[in-house]
Order: structure tokens, then C-alpha cells, then sequence
């Protein structure tokens, strides 16, 4: 993709992408490149440990907040694609066009395949555990209750 660029000069690989630009969390930010890149575990594992040798200081909650941030930024996706989908015309005007749809469907079909896969990890993982709701700060929280027995 032409947003990612190579410094031959300094052998870096670096990422930009001006569309939707906002400052925001860099884990937000992460969970999207995971999704829109397809990584494997592998791959965001190799990422990860690579760019936190780029930090300044130690972000301690990044991992949590990735794990907040990547169902959530794949539910996103699949409303955009159902968005487009629903919109699509009956006709449409150009290869390139038409394949833009079909590339929007089959990432859609993916995107939910990986949403149930997702529900069915992290409803396994509730039923193993008992798990109770606190509030803080106006955060919901989920948090293991340790039990007396």
C-alpha cells in the first residue's frame, strides 16, 4: 500500500495513514493496523515486542487496552461493511466497482467468522470463572471475585 513507506537511510519501516486521522489511543490504533493487516498471533506478538522497544517508558497497560480495543474495532468494521453492503446498488457501473463490493463481502464473511470465534473464546472463558461487575469511576470492569471455599 502506498501509506506505507521504507527509509532505506535509516532502515526503517514506517506507517501513515492521514484518513480518519485523529489523536487518539496508540492501542486503538494498533488493534486497526492487526485487523486491516490480517496479522497472525505471531505477527502482533513480533509488532508488539518491537514497538515497545520503541517507547520512551514502558506502557503498562497497553496490552489490556488492545484486548478492550480489537473486538471492538472489528465490530466497527463489520457495521461499515454492513453499511456499504446495504447500499450497494443493484447494478454496478465498472469492474472496479464491482470489485470493490465483492472484496467488501468477502472481508465481511471473514470479519464475522472472527467475531463468533471471538464470542465463543470469551463465553467459554466467563463460564469457567466466576466473574462479577464493579464500577469504577464510571469504567465497567470485569473482574475475577476469588472464592472463599
Amino acid at each position: 500500500p502506498s501509506n506505507i513507506l521504507y527509509s532505506r537511510q535509516d532502515n526503517v519501516l514506517m506507517i501513515i495513514d492521514w484518513e480518519q486521522a485523529s489523536a487518539g489511543d496508540n492501542a486503538m490504533d494498533i488493534a486497526k493496523l492487526f485487523l486491516k493487516s490480517e496479522f497472525s498471533l505471531e505477527q502482533k506478538q513480533e509488532f508488539l515486542e518491537q514497538y515497545e522497544k520503541t517507547l520512551k517508558e514502558k506502557d503498562v497497560s497497553l496490552h489490556e487496552r488492545l484486548r478492550v480495543y480489537e473486538p471492538l474495532v472489528l465490530i466497527n468494521s463489520i457495521l461499515w461493511r454492513i453499511r456499504v453492503l446495504v447500499n450497494a446498488p443493484e447494478q454496478t457501473r465498472s469492474e472496479n466497482e464491482e470489485q470493490f463490493y465483492q472484496r467488501v463481502k468477502m472481508r465481511f464473511e471473514q470479519e464475522m467468522d472472527t467475531l463468533r470465534a471471538y464470542v465463543t473464546n470469551y463465553s467459554h472463558h466467563i463460564m469457567k470463572q466466576d466473574l462479577s461487575i464493579c464500577e469504577n469511576g464510571g469504567l465497567l470492569v470485569l473482574r475475577e471475585e476469588k472464592s472463599s471455599m
